[in-house]
């Protein structure tokens, strides 16, 4: 996980509910489920929330 995303946890209470707008294809949502934070990620380029549902089974689409 890149620096800045671990210092972002740092303030977020373990648990909570982040929501990652501009998220892509998921990378960082994925690690934010992984550490048992709920995600929401959302973005709108059409292809991105396709490839985030594939790189994030379970997930839901934003």
């Amino acid at each position: 996980m890149d620096d800045e995303v671990g210092r972002f946890l740092d303030y977020v209470k373990a648990g909570k509910t982040i929501l990652d707008a501009g998220c892509g294809p998921g990378r960082y949502t994925k690690q934010f489920m992984e550490r048992g934070y709920e995600a929401i990620g959302i973005d709108f380029p059409s292809n991105m929330p396709e490839e985030a549902m594939r790189l994030v089974p379970g997930g839901s689409p934003g």
